[in-house]
C-alpha cells in the first residue's frame, strides 16, 4: 500500500524561514519524503530526500527551510514514496514576514570628540535588537552599543540613538 501523507501548518515562520511539517504513514514499507514548495502551487524547489522509516504508524516529520524571500506567499506540500507508490499531501500555504526596516538619520550634538547617532527602526512585527555602525572608513570597525539592544517587536518605527566619544577632532567619521 502507499504511504499516507499529510501536510502540516508551517511553523516558526519568519522573515526567511520556516519550518515545514507532515505526517507520514509508511504501510510497513521503507518509505521516503520531500516537502515540494514554492510561491505557486506548481511548486518549483523540493527539500533533501529523508526516510520516514518503514512502521505501521503514522510519524511527526519536519524540514526547517531557509532563504525564502520576505512578505512572499508559499505553497508547500509534502510527498512520500514508498515501493507501492507516491501519495501527495495536501498544499498548505503562508507568508513569510516583513524584515525589520532600519533608517539611519543625522548624527546631532557634534563635539569635537563626540556625536550622537540617530535613527529609526520598524521591527515589522518581528522581535528586534539594532546597533550602529560607525568608523572611518565605509568597512566601519565600531559598533555602539556593545550588545545589541531590543527595541521590541512593533509595526512602527521606533527612534533610536546612542552617543558616541572618543573620536578624533577633524577625522571624518561613516
Amino acid at each position: 500500500m502507499p504511504p499516507t501523507a499529510e501536510t502540516a501548518v508551517a511553523s516558526s515562520v519568519k522573515g526567511q524561514s520556516a519550518v515545514f511539517g507532515a505526517s507520514i504513514d509508511p504501510e510497513v514499507q521503507s518509505t521516503t519524503y520531500q516537502f515540494e514548495y514554492g510561491t505557486t502551487t506548481s511548486y518549483g524547489s523540493v527539500t533533501s530526500l529523508k526516510s520516514a522509516g518503514s512502521g505501521a504508524t503514522a510519524v511527526a516529520e519536519s524540514e526547517p527551510v531557509s532563504g525564502l524571500a520576505p512578505n512572499t506567499t508559499y505553497h508547500y506540500r509534502v510527498t512520500a514514496n514508498n515501493a507501492s507508490g507516491r501519495t501527495y499531501g495536501e498544499d498548505q500555504e503562508f507568508t513569510t514576514l516583513k524584515l525589520p526596516t532600519p533608517t539611519t538619520g543625522a548624527a546631532t550634538a557634534l563635539t569635537p570628540t563626540g556625536t550622537t547617532l540617530n535613527g529609526t527602526v520598524n521591527p515589522e512585527g518581528m522581535a528586534v535588537e539594532y546597533q550602529f555602525a560607525d568608523g572611518t572608513t565605509t568597512a566601519y570597525g565600531s559598533k555602539v552599543p556593545a550588545s545589541p539592544a531590543a527595541i521590541g517587536s512593533g509595526t512602527t518605527p521606533i527612534a533610536v540613538s546612542q552617543a558616541v566619544t572618543g573620536l578624533v577632532s577633524g577625522t571624518t567619521y561613516h
